[in-house]
């Protein structure tokens, strides 16, 4: 299963950190995940996979950007309080977006049910000084609107932050 993921060096946390991606996808057995960093000694690299009650965190990937994705980005009633609902969405500026995210600490999060992998949501988590952490939440697919997904993910996620990453102030 996909995962998010940090790089600590007893502590110290480098400054620039690219994870590349990985191979098999992350649904397989087992896959390779390749990163760079600005440290020239050995580093741990801890992966995590965040799962709910309901729903499963993971990496958004290139593959994520789908028709019905785009969908829920170009549908009102979706974006209504989202600064998305300013922009005209097809799959290059999907793409543009998803490819901002490589080359920074900030997270993209596609949300997945447990019963079937079927994604039905995004979570965005925005990094800044002195432990802090600004969290955006999508669910897209209206099929699954008030069934508690987005209360799950969201709680799966703030757990994670608090308590792998030692985030003390977390804004919405």
């Amino acid at each position: 299963m996909g995962a998010l993921s940090t790089v600590d060096d007893d502590g110290i946390t480098a400054e620039n950190f690219e994870l590349k991606g990985n191979y098999p996808n992350p649904f397989n057995p087992t896959t390779k995940i390749r990163f760079s960093n600005d440290r020239s000694s050995n580093v741990k690299v801890t992966v995590y996979s965040i799962k709910g009650e309901k729903v499963a965190l993971s990496n958004f990937q290139e593959i994520d950007i789908t028709d019905k994705y785009l969908s829920w980005l170009n549908d009102p009633e979706v974006v209504q309080y989202s600064r998305q609902r300013f922009i005209d969405h097809d799959f290059l500026s999907s793409k543009k977006y998803f490819e901002s995210f490589a080359e920074s600490k900030n997270l993209f999060i596609s949300i997945k049910l447990l019963k079937d992998n079927q994604m039905i949501g995004t979570m965005t988590v925005y990094f800044s000084m002195h432990n802090t952490a600004d969290v955006g939440i999508l669910i897209g697919d209206k099929s699954q609107w008030g069934k508690g997904h987005g209360k799950d993910a969201w709680n799966s996620l703030l757990m994670w932050l608090e308590n792998e990453l030692n985030i003390v102030k977390i804004t919405a």
